[in-house]
């Protein structure tokens, strides 16, 4: 009997760092006579009567070299054992661009392994992944991708896991007036994401949102979109802060007679675009300030001595002062004789149509006498003087001059006076020369 150096040579399992079974792996071994063989040792194998010599085992594994050509001199029986590859665990993790984690978890992750193919993930843990380069190509979340860029990669040597920042970054919107002096808080507004949605928010500071391009449709400001044209856009790229002019200003209304005198203490009633009212009074130069109102069409309308004097519409669109040109009117009322003779110091009362007084006053030494600031309306003047009255009505629709004729003026008196006097004297002489005669 010849006893050759043949022995036989078992392996174990394949199987990954962590001792799972490595299903799909090819195992090649490298023979002393330059040949290779492909084992099918998955699950363990042994193989009967090999020469002496050097074997060397390698492991491919969806198509990356996993175990690298480990060398077993022979030269008795041997047992190798389990072969454990270079296939590790991967756990990803994700956060916004200051590492936070992200308040919900993607939808989806695009990898490119070591191998170069493609894999869509929708739970991320990878049980079993090859040792190499790993790329994220994508992250989505809230329907965008917010992998950044450049794109995340890592070298996987060992059980890893991978925390992976993602373009998702912080916006805060605050809102000005048209001239950003002054801050307002609206009620909500409009906001479309990079991924095409449009959402009613009433939240302005949002810690974590994703890149691309915000813009917003509505501003909701005492009931009023206030929202700049064009619509105002962002590209987010970082955390940001972003500060809208909004379309809200510091008016004032002025309510002037017809000559453009100020109307102190006018009701002024004013309605809103967003129909509710108020009721303000002017100050001592006519004017009713209003902060931070919307624009838009208001309707206002102004009362002098109760009397409605203006109804009017202004389209607010920016920050000035609206005069508010009201139907009140100067009177003037001019009173003499019926000889034309001017007569001053006469008592002229202006009476409204119930009959209670208005204005009154006394005439100059030109007979006049002007009432100031009439609301438009039917008047009746009445004038007096010494036991003589006279009176007009007056339809006040404009300023205007009105004469009133009273008979007799104190001038007229003196010489009607001094006429029957010098006549009395007269008839007196001649009839006391005619008893001489």
């Amino acid at each position: 009997t010849v006893n050759c150096r043949v022995y036989s040579l078992t392996f174990g399992r394949v199987q990954d760092a962590n001792g799972g079974l490595l299903n799909g792996a090819t195992v090649y071994l490298d023979c002393p006579n330059g040949t290779t063989k492909t084992l099918p040792i998955v699950g363990g194998f042994t193989i009967q009567q090999v020469q002496n010599g050097t074997y060397s085992i390698y492991v491919r594994w969806r198509n990356s070299w996993v175990y690298g050509k480990a060398a077993h001199a022979v030269s008795t029986n041997i047992d190798v054992g389990n072969v454990s590859c270079r296939v590790y665990r991967l756990a990803l993790s994700f956060g916004d661009s200051d590492g936070l984690p992200l308040y919900a978890a993607p939808s989806s992750l695009s990898l490119r392994a070591p191998n170069g193919t493609v894999t869509t993930l929708t739970s991320f843990a990878i049980e079993q992944a090859q040792n190499g380069t790993w790329e994220a190509l994508s992250v989505i979340w809230q329907g965008s991708n917010v992998v950044p860029s450049p794109r995340p990669t890592v070298e996987l040597e060992g059980n890893t896991a991978w925390a992976v920042d993602c373009a998702v970054y912080s916006l805060t919107i605050g809102f000005r007036d048209s001239t950003g002096a002054r801050s307002i808080e609206p009620a909500g507004i409009d906001l479309s994401f990079p991924n095409g949605t449009v959402g009613a928010i009433g939240t302005f500071a949002l810690p974590q949102v994703q890149n691309g391009t915000y813009t917003v449709y509505g501003v909701k400001w005492q009931g009023v979109n206030v929202a700049p044209a064009p619509s105002p856009s962002i590209d987010l790229a970082a955390d940001r802060v972003w500060t809208i002019n909004t379309l809200v200003y510091d008016i004032d209304y002025s309510a002037v007679d017809a000559h453009g005198r100020a109307l102190a203490e006018a009701t002024v009633e004013i309605i809103h675009p967003n129909g509710t009212a108020m009721t303000r009074r002017t100050d001592s130069r006519g004017k009713v300030y209003m902060d931070l109102v919307p624009h838009g069409s208001y309707r206002v309308a102004a009362y002098w001595m109760g009397i409605k004097v203006s109804d009017a519409s202004f389209s607010i669109e920016r920050a000035a002062d609206y005069p508010i040109p009201c139907d009140v009117y100067d009177l003037t009322v001019d009173v003499g004789d019926v000889f034309g003779v001017s007569i001053p110091d006469a008592d002229v009362r202006v009476y409204w149509p119930d009959g209670t007084i208005a204005q009154q006053g006394k005439t100059g030494v030109n007979g006049k006498l002007t009432f100031v600031q009439l609301p438009r309306s039917g008047y009746t003047v009445r004038v007096s003087y010494l036991w003589q009255t006279a009176s007009d009505h007056v339809s006040l629709t404009g300023t205007m001059t009105r004469s009133v004729k009273i008979p007799l003026s104190m001038l007229a008196l003196e010489v009607l006076v001094g006429t029957l006097i010098v006549s009395a004297f007269s008839v007196a002489w001649i009839l006391k020369r005619r008893r001489k005669g």
